[in-house]
């Protein structure tokens, strides 16, 4: 598809608006543009939908890589959602093997927006995103979708290695396959240096960052997901920075997840900046562990932050852990339980764990929970 496809009240799609069947093979290419002014914008279907009667949409091996004109979007929505693929996959649809790259131009003017689909409440199973610019106005971002809903899966997706996938807008909540985690991401890949985050807007010390979701909510589970990602510019944006997960809500749980790069650097040997505030946290796989972490793993990381501190010795153990920053190799604040997790310390490891201020771990900065069975490894 080369054209260019507007709704003024209904969904737009470069195939369907919306879609209850079967789409497949479709690629929109060539400078094609969709724009939807009242409701949602997709690359291929506005909504892909499950209907009343056993129908279920399914958007099968089908592509947006129609690149970007100057300023002109690929894909865009006024007043809905906007997703390189769709810009909303309902409760029983499903997305597989769908890719978005060269350069796609997502964007939305109130809501939210992401390269493969802005809200996902059915299945998003296989599929790439490469290079694309996202620009969005919700609290939550990721590249695959904003906010993966409870009772959806992600499963097996990857953000392609150098590619260039630049977010635009206020996200508090920022991961790099889904903002907000209320459901399932399984086996889906992050490579470095996939992320361009200079383009994120909220204010300083309030951001939740991880490699796969900003926040992992109560019931939702990450597991066997692998990130390779630096995370070295712009660290006083962020309050919860962690690999995989910048924060895991109480009733999550993030397993068999990998980590390794880079969180934080130095400057011509000077620590100046991540974590500056107290009650910042950076972990390798989680920043703020109010969850369950189980079997995940750092082989190599280099966690450079200046941290923060406040204590002094008339505190409460309660006071001290409000009045600094918290930094670990797994988990930075540790509430809950960590299982079976290793840092990779040893020789050939070459793992560093630094803060110039506040609690610092190999496996949390600062524990207030459980930790069992977990350490330094090979």
């Amino acid at each position: 598809m080369t054209g260019t496809v507007t709704a003024t009240k209904s969904y737009a799609g470069g195939a369907a608006g919306a879609n209850y069947a079967e789409i497949t093979g479709v690629a929109l290419t060539g400078g094609a543009r969709v724009r939807a002014n009242d409701q949602f914008a997709g690359g291929i279907a506005g909504s892909n939908r499950a209907g009343t009667n056993g129908q279920i949409g399914t958007i099968t091996r089908c592509t947006n890589n129609a690149g970007s004109n100057g300023n002109n979007y690929t894909v865009y929505a006024t007043n809905g959602n906007a997703g390189g693929i769709a810009g909303s996959n309902e409760s029983g649809a499903q997305i597989i093997n769908a890719g978005v790259d060269n350069g796609v131009k997502i964007g939305v003017a109130k809501c939210d927006a992401a390269g493969i689909a802005a809200n996902n409440f059915g299945i998003i199973q296989g599929g790439t995103v490469g290079s694309c610019d996202i620009t969005f106005a919700g609290e939550s971002i990721g590249a695959v979708t904003a906010i993966n809903n409870a009772g959806a899966t992600i499963s097996g997706v990857t953000l392609k290695e150098n590619a260039n996938i630049a977010f635009h807008g206020p996200a508090t909540n920022v991961g790099g396959i889904a903002g907000k985690n209320a459901g399932t991401i399984d086996k889906c890949t992050v490579s470095s240096p996939a992320l361009n985050l200079n383009g994120l807007t909220a204010r300083a010390d309030s951001i939740s960052l991880g490699g796969a979701a900003g926040v992992n909510m109560q019931g939702a589970t990450i597991s066997e997901t692998n990130v390779t990602l630096n995370i070295t510019d712009n660290l006083n944006k962020y309050k919860n920075l962690g690999g995989v997960a910048g924060e895991n809500a109480g009733g999550g749980t993030l397993l068999k997840c990998t980590y390794q790069g880079a969180l934080g650097k130095a400057d011509n040997g000077n620590i100046n900046t991540g974590a500056a505030n107290v009650q910042d946290t950076v972990g390798g796989i989680v920043g703020l562990n109010n969850g369950e972490v189980n079997g995940c793993s750092v082989p190599k990381i280099t966690l450079q932050v200046m941290g923060a501190s406040g204590l002094s010795d008339s505190q409460t153990y309660a006071e001290k852990l409000k009045s600094a920053s918290s930094v670990g190799g797994i988990a930075g604040r540790n509430n809950s339980t960590i299982t079976s997790c290793y840092v990779a310390t040893g020789e050939g490891g070459g793992s560093i764990i630094t803060a110039r201020y506040g609690f610092v771990g190999g496996v949390a900065g600062a524990n207030n929970g459980s930790i069992s069975s977990s350490g330094s490894g090979a």
